[in-house]
C-alpha cells in the first residue's frame, strides 16, 4: 500500500486465499476423512467423508490461516443398525438390538423356560447385527411336575430333561 496525498493507493495489493492443505487441528477419532477438505480454500464449506458405519453430521466453513483448519463443526456419528439381524436365534427376542449403533452390543432375551447362551449381538459397520453366537436353550426340569400329580407315576426320569 502506498499513501499518496493522504489516500491509500491499493492498486498493487492482492489478497490470496489461503489453501487448506494441512488437515484438521481437531477430530482425531479416526472416523472421518478430510481428503476433499485438504484441496479447498479459506471460505469454502466442507463436509468430511466418513468411514463405513458412520455418517457425516454438519459441515464447517474452512478458515486456514496457516494451511491447518478447525473441523469441530462436523462429526462422523455411528449409524443405526437398521438392516436387521442375520443368524438370529429363532425364539430369541432381539427387538432391543434395533437401537444399536455401529460397534454397539446388546443381549437377546429368551422366553420363559429358556436361557440365553453366551454371546452378545454386535452392530456391524454394514448396519446389520450379527446374532450368530446367541442361542436360547431350554432350561432343565429338575423340580418335578407342578400340577397333575399321578401317585403311581415316577417323574424322576423327566427331571433330567
Amino acid at each position: 500500500l502506498l499513501c499518496v496525498s493522504g489516500n491509500y493507493d491499493a492498486a498493487g495489493a492482492i489478497c490470496n486465499v489461503s489453501a487448506c492443505s494441512g488437515g484438521p487441528t481437531s477430530d482425531t477419532d479416526g472416523s472421518a476423512y478430510y481428503d476433499a477438505c485438504n484441496t479447498m480454500y479459506t471460505g469454502d464449506s466442507c463436509t468430511p467423508q466418513c468411514v463405513i458405519g458412520y455418517q457425516p453430521v454438519g459441515s464447517f466453513i474452512l478458515v486456514c490461516p496457516d494451511t491447518f483448519y478447525n473441523a469441530s463443526g462436523a462429526t462422523c456419528d455411528p449409524t443405526r443398525c437398521f438392516n436387521g439381524a442375520y443368524n438370529a436365534p429363532p425364539i430369541a427376542d432381539i427387538s432391543l438390538c434395533s437401537q444399536l449403533v455401529t460397534g454397539g452390543t446388546c443381549n437377546p432375551v429368551c422366553p420363559d423356560g429358556y436361557s440365553i447362551r453366551s454371546t452378545q449381538v454386535i452392530c456391524q459397520a454394514n448396519n446389520t447385527f450379527d446374532a450368530s453366537g446367541a442361542a436360547c436353550l431350554p432350561d432343565p426340569c429338575t423340580a418335578g411336575p407342578s400340577s397333575g400329580l399321578d401317585p403311581p407315576a415316577i417323574y424322576s426320569a423327566c427331571n433330567a430333561l
